[in-house]
Formats: C-alpha cells, structure tokens, sequence
C-alpha cells in the first residue's frame, strides 16, 4: 500500500521521509528509476513494508542554493544592526516574486531599534511583501505572531549574518539548533553550504538556508517592475503600457516616488538595479 510524505533529510541514498507524525528511512534501490535527483522538500510516494521511494511528485518550486523544494514562504531577517542591505532585500523578493513564494520581512532586535527604524521598513515593504513583521528574539517579543505564521508550511530563513537568525530558529524550535535534537541536513560534509530543516509539528518545517543570501539574479530588464507588487496600484495610470517606470513620460509610478506616495529610497534602488541589469543583458545578448 502505497503512503505519500516529505522528504526531510537525504544522506548516501538514504532518505527520512516525514508523514504526518511518522518518520520513515526509505532507499530508492529496486526495479524504480527516478528521472530526477531527490532534494530534501519533496514530496514522495513510497512503499512503507518495502522502505522504497515510488515517486517524486511534481514540484512547485525549487532554490538551488541549498537545494530545497516546494517551499511555500521564506522569512527575510533584518536588524537595525548590522545596517540592512536592502538591495539584497529587493533582489531576495524579487527571486521570490518569480517563483511565487510568499516572503515575510521579520525585523529582529525591536529592542534596539532606532526610532523610525521599523516604520520605515514598513512604509518600503509593505505592499512589497506578504508582511512585515517585528519581534524580539532575545526578549521572545513577536515571536507568539512569527510561529503562527508558520503553521502547516514549510517556511525557510534567509538573511544576512548576525541578524539573529539562529537566535530565532532556537526560540522557534524551544532549541538548540546545534544540539542536533531536531531534524537537520547537510549537504556535503565540508562545505558551508547546508540546509538544515526542522520538523515543528505535522505538515510544519522550518529551514534555515545560509547560501540563499548570497546570490545573483539575471533577469531581461524589461520585465523587472513586473515583479515589484507596490509599483502595481500607480502603473495602470502610466501613460504607456508596459511602462518600465524609468524615463518614460508621464509614469505613474515615478510620480508617486518624488511625490512620496511610495517609498524614493526603494523607487531608487530599482532604477539603479535596472540601469546594472541593461549593461548586463546588452553584454551578454
């Protein structure tokens, strides 16, 4: 009889499937042949008196860097201190954009944060994510409202170092995520490129994903405000249809940054990635 579960761990062929509070070691070895790798977020159908994988099932998404599939929202840390780099906050949740991922801004050391520091973030990221969140994790202060949101999804964290995302992955978990109480991946023995992915309950994975901070993404600069959701409530009063909002006249969404209807600092940053991104494309193609 044939089960259906996720996998959470993958060592030498060897894979830890999750279903519901069951866990299972199962091989692929047998009369089956997988046509694509097995990567810790898949889903899977196996044979539990056999311990065999039958089937990967159709992924919705994947990031490569680690690799783990089907995620359904990633949860972007940033402090106060260190400064955020939120050009990398804008590239993180345009890759997310593309591939439809939920994103969730979770502002760390509410404690410490200068004045105006949140609203700030707020005022930039607000129609930009899915949320924009602030906590504590030293003090626990929002951290009731982030383990909510986490609920029945397999939610990844990314940011930069010393934001405190370990801090946050251990007032999570109620752990140490370097006890090894809890499910954890590694993807090569030495390299620092690891996922590490916590069962917290049924059907509920936390991940935490070092490498996916550090990327670059490629994109036809053409179609990059197509992935900016707060341009969306200005660009239907542009003048020209697929509007790039750049020197085009009578943008709409121009108009709304100098007049401070949406945020000149974000507004700023996408012009400045867009003029990169046409050197880029017109170098390459």
């Amino acid at each position: 009889m044939k089960a259906q579960g996720r996998i959470v761990k993958g060592v030498g062929g060897v894979y830890t499937v999750a279903c519901g509070t069951r866990i299972f070691e199962l091989s692929t070895r047998g009369k089956i042949r997988l046509s694509d790798k097995l990567e810790v977020g898949d889903f899977v159908t196996f044979d539990p008196q056999k311990g065999r994988v039958e089937e990967i099932l159709p992924r919705k998404n994947k990031l490569l860097r680690p690799a783990l599939c089907n995620v359904d929202q990633v949860l972007v840390v940033l402090a106060s201190s260190p400064a955020p780099d939120l050009g990398l906050t804008d590239r993180m949740l345009v890759f997310l954009e593309q591939n439809g991922i939920k994103s969730f801004l979770a502002v760390n050391k509410a404690d410490l944060h200068p004045e105006g520091f949140f609203e700030d973030l707020r005022f930039q990221y607000g129609r930009a994510a899915d949320g924009v969140l602030c906590f504590s994790a030293l003090t626990g202060e929002g951290v009731e409202k982030i383990a909510a949101l986490l609920q029945g999804k397999l939610t990844c964290l990314a940011g930069q170092s010393a934001v405190g995302k370990s801090t946050l992955l251990n007032a999570l978990t109620g752990l140490s995520a370097e006890t090894g109480d809890l499910s954890r991946i590694e993807r090569g023995r030495h390299t620092t490129r690891h996922s590490q992915i916590y069962a917290l309950g049924p059907d509920t994975f936390l991940a935490d994903t070092p490498g996916f901070s550090e990327f670059g993404i490629l994109i036809d600069p053409r179609t990059l405000h197509e992935y900016y959701p707060d341009f969306d409530q200005f660009a239907g009063q542009c003048r020209f249809r697929g509007c790039t909002h750049a020197e085009e006249p009578d943008c709409a969404v121009r108009a709304a940054a100098e007049d401070g209807a949406l945020s000149p600092a974000r507004y700023a940053r996408y012009r400045e990635w867009l003029e990169r991104l046409k050197k880029e494309w017109e170098r390459r193609y």
